[in-house]
């Protein structure tokens, strides 16, 4: 019940932030950090802080970064490891049929969530501009999430990603406008609460299935790719 709670917060947030974007009155005050739960991103941008904090601070993401708090893989985030998180956007999460995401809260959906929100975890770092080059990446739910070029702009999952890419200490932030399902027919794999988790899948750590090794072009470099162009992460 705690983490419908957080989430009718963070849903909420995410409702102000659309309200006051739409008014022109989200943009920063001067010298206001990249960190900032209301600052936008106009170009790439490395941040001296953890995946986690990043999620929880800034305000595209607080939606999603509630659930992974409930799924109990927020901390992962934090504690090291090097991870590229594919970020749905709150105004993305919100595009679900209403009361989806509160019935992946409860207790009993907790596995469920754990697939769903591991389907856009990959252990490593990839860079953008070895995205092209990839046809899909590996992720700790064990499924593969397609990768694909349409129109000159990558699609991961079939969904567009944001323009600017946040690089963290301990990984990478590529948002997504929508959130991402695992396959129907994927199989179920358990993603535990303890110490066993970055053990998981080691096969996962270095490829994915288009066999080009090192996560596709990308995975586990520190490089950051280049700068496409546009408004925001989402």
């Amino acid at each position: 019940m705690l983490s419908v709670c957080r989430l009718r917060r963070a849903m909420a947030a995410a409702a102000t932030v659309l309200l006051l974007s739409a008014c022109g009155g989200e943009r920063p005050a001067p010298g206001a950090s990249a960190l900032d739960s209301t600052s936008l991103l106009t170009q790439d941008t490395t941040l001296d802080a953890s995946l986690a904090e990043v999620l929880r601070r800034r305000e595209r993401f607080r939606v999603f970064s509630t659930m992974l708090d409930s799924a109990r893989l927020l901390s992962r985030l934090q504690r090291g490891g090097s991870y590229t998180v594919f970020a749905p956007t709150d105004p993305g999460i919100q595009k679900l049929p209403e009361g989806v995401v509160e019935e992946l809260l409860l207790p009993a959906n907790r596995e469920r969530l754990r697939q769903i929100v591991g389907y856009h975890l990959h252990r490593g770092r990839i860079a953008r501009d070895s995205l092209p080059g990839m046809d899909s990446i590996s992720t700790i739910a064990g499924s593969a999430l397609p990768v694909a070029t349409e129109g000159g702009r990558v699609l991961v999952g079939n969904e567009r990603m944001g323009e600017y890419v946040i690089t963290t200490r301990n990984g990478r932030i590529f948002a997504l406008n929508v959130p991402v399902m695992p396959p129907p027919d994927a199989a179920t794999r358990t993603l535990p609460d303890g110490g066993t988790y970055d053990t998981l899948g080691a096969d996962d750590d270095t490829g994915n299935s288009n066999g080009n090794g090192d996560g596709g072009n990308g995975a586990g470099r520190d490089d950051t790719g280049g700068s496409d162009g546009g408004n925001d992460e989402g």
